[in-house]
C-alpha cells in the first residue's frame, strides 16, 4: 500500500475542504443571520447553529422598503441586457467568423481590445452621452450599453470557428442567405455556448453596482444592489438583519442560474484560457 499517496490524497481533500468552508461560511452566516430575530453580535458573536427562527427580517423588508419593485427592476436590466447579448454579439461573432469581408482580423482585434479598457475609464463620456440622450434614471439607459459585450464575441467566435465550413458552403449552393444561414444553421449548433454567455452576462449585470449607481437617480428605479447599498447607508448597524435577507433575496437566482449552467461555464472558461494561452 503506498502511504505517501493515500497521505498526499488526505492533505489535499483536507486542503479543498479548508477553501470551501472559507468560502462559503461567509453566505452561510449571512443565511443565518438573515433569520435571526435580533442581530445583535453580528460580528462578535458568530456562531454556527442558528439561534431563533424568524421571517420578520424578510416581512420587515418587503414592507418597508422598495425592494419588489428593486427585484423587478434588476430582473429586467439583467435579463434584457442577456437577451440583447445574444443576439447582437452571436450576430458580430457570425460575421467574423464565417462571413467574407476585407480586415476581418482586423475588425476582431479591435473589438477584442475593448476587453482592456475598464468600465471605469469610460463612465464619465458614457453618462454625458446618456444625459444627452435623456436615458438617465430609465431602464434604456442601464441596457443599451451593456448589450454588446466584446468577451461574447470573442466566445462565441472561437465556438462558432468549430462549426465546419462545408456545412455553410453547401447550403449557400442550395441558396441560402446570410442571414439563414446564421438563424438556420450557425445558431442552433451554438446553443451551449449562446447558453453560457447569456448565464455569464445576466449574473453580471444582476450583480452590477457601480453604472446603476451612477444612472438611477429615483429609489423606485434602484436595482437590488444599489437599494441594498442605499438602505445600509441609512440603516447603519441597527438592521443588519434586513440587510442580510436583502442580501440572500439577491444571491439567490444568481446561484440558481450558475449551478444551473456550471459546466457551460466551466468549459467555456477553459476554452478562453487554452485560446489566449495559443
Amino acid at each position: 500500500m503506498n502511504y505517501v499517496k493515500i497521505l498526499s490524497r488526505a492533505v489535499f481533500y483536507a486542503v479543498l475542504i479548508a477553501i470551501a468552508f472559507y468560502t462559503l461560511f461567509p453566505l452561510y452566516h449571512m443565511f443565518i443571520v438573515s433569520f435571526q430575530p435580533s442581530a445583535v453580535g453580528l460580528f462578535t458573536d458568530i456562531s454556527l447553529i442558528p439561534r431563533g427562527f424568524s421571517l420578520k427580517n424578510y416581512i420587515d423588508l418587503f414592507t418597508t422598503t422598495a425592494m419588489p419593485r428593486w427585484i423587478v427592476n434588476t430582473a429586467i436590466y439583467a435579463s434584457f441586457v442577456a437577451l440583447g447579448t445574444i443576439l447582437l454579439d452571436s450576430l458580430t461573432a457570425f460575421a467574423l467568423s464565417k462571413g467574407r469581408f476585407p480586415l476581418k482580423e482586423f475588425f476582431f482585434v479591435l473589438i477584442l481590445s475593448g476587453l482592456m479598457i475598464p468600465i471605469q475609464a469610460i463612465l464619465i463620456p458614457l453618462f454625458k452621452v446618456m444625459v444627452t440622450l435623456n436615458w438617465v434614471n430609465t431602464y434604456w439607459g442601464i441596457i443599451i450599453p451593456g448589450i454588446v459585450s466584446p468577451s461574447g464575441v470573442f466566445l462565441l467566435r472561437q465556438y462558432m470557428l468549430s462549426i465546419p465550413d462545408e456545412l455553410l458552403d453547401s447550403a449557400r449552393v442550395d441558396g441560402s442567405s446570410e442571414f439563414s444561414l446564421y438563424w438556420r444553421i450557425t445558431l442552433p449548433l451554438s446553443t451551449p455556448m449562446i447558453a453560457t454567455v447569456a448565464a455569464l452576462k445576466f449574473i453580471m449585470h444582476w450583480n452590477a453596482f457601480l453604472f446603476p449607481l451612477i444612472m438611477m437617480r429615483d429609489e423606485n428605479m434602484f436595482t437590488i444592489p444599489v437599494g441594498i447599498a442605499t438602505f445600509q447607508a441609512w440603516a447603519g448597524a441597527s438592521l443588519w438583519g434586513q440587510i442580510m435577507a436583502g442580501s440572500v433575496v439577491a444571491v439567490i437566482p444568481t446561484i440558481v442560474v450558475f449551478l444551473t449552467f456550471q459546466k457551460k461555464i466551466v468549459e467555456s472558461l477553459a476554452l478562453r484560457a487554452r485560446v489566449i494561452k495559443r
